[in-house]
């Protein structure tokens, strides 16, 4: 069964500021429109990303400001891919977010990324798409090497010598503060079979039961990684590939940003485009 990608992407952006657009358009470097340079929309990357696993359908799932995607993007005939568009509902964070997707998905196994993160290599979601497909876990999560620095989750495991496919044995979200050391790294991307659909929507039937009571300090907002550690402890299998040699840049910061111009695989439009 090929997969489908669901984006969530309903987010508000509060460290870049007042923007034109939603983040997911900002313009990071251009693409060779046949034969023009045209400015490439940070969410370009992951959609990419997708086509070259073999991902052929795919769901933004947006907050009524930000239909400007849908505009953009419209059917996804430009992208070679069928793209549909629903609407938040619960504002309580990107589980959330992602689960508004799975009545429209049924048992088919799910890729989901961050549209305003670079990733590199171009094909890390092809290598963990084929390193799913052949074993039997029930997620796979894509592993990058990382510090405290990064503002990430920390996930750590074995990794059989030789081998770049293991077993995630520690994922603590970023939002823990976690204590790092030389053997960590972080996950940027997940990829999972129907199983951990199945729990994701009864996890979140069960944080919805806490947000009466954490709404009183503040509206609450679980990250993704909340239910993937979650998950872990229940006994579902996790396994990471990991890219010794990749890297990554989040640009929903204005220092980051300022930086993606310099990032592998983003073309300044002049001479050739990359391939």
């Amino acid at each position: 069964m090929n997969p489908i990608a669901i984006i969530p992407a309903a987010g508000r952006a509060t460290r870049l500021g007042e923007l034109p657009c939603s983040k997911e358009l900002i313009p990071v470097g251009f693409f060779n429109d046949g034969g023009r340079a045209r400015p490439k929309p940070v969410s370009r990357y992951l959609l990419e990303q997708f086509v070259r696993s073999g991902c052929r359908r795919a769901f933004f799932v947006l907050r009524e400001q930000k239909w400007d995607i849908a505009r953009y993007y419209g059917a996804g005939v430009s992208m070679g891919m069928d793209i549909g568009y629903l609407m938040m509902n619960e504002p309580y964070g990107p589980p959330f977010t992602i689960a508004q997707a799975l009545p429209f998905v049924g048992d088919a196994p799910i890729m989901t990324g961050f549209p305003d993160i670079l990733l590199e290599p171009p094909d890390a979601f092809a290598q963990a798409w084929r390193a799913l497909s052949e074993g039997d876990a029930d997620v796979m999560l894509g592993s990058f090497p990382a510090g405290p620095g990064d503002s990430t989750d920390l996930v750590s495991g074995p990794r059989p010598a030789g081998a770049r496919v293991g077993p995630v044995r520690r994922l603590e979200p970023k939002e823990a503060n976690p204590v790092w050391d030389t053997d960590c790294d972080t996950w940027l991307f997940a990829i999972w079979r129907a199983p951990f659909s199945r729990y994701l929507a009864q996890a979140l039937d069960q944080l919805r039961l806490r947000v009466p009571a954490a709404a009183q300090i503040s509206p609450p907002e679980w990250p993704l990684g909340t239910i993937l550690a979650m998950a872990l402890a229940d006994g579902l299998r996790i396994d990471r590939i990991h890219f010794p040699q990749g890297r990554f840049l989040d640009v929903g910061a204005p220092d980051r940003l300022a930086r993606a111009g310099d990032f592998p695989g983003v073309w300044n439009g002049l001479g050739q485009a990359p391939t």
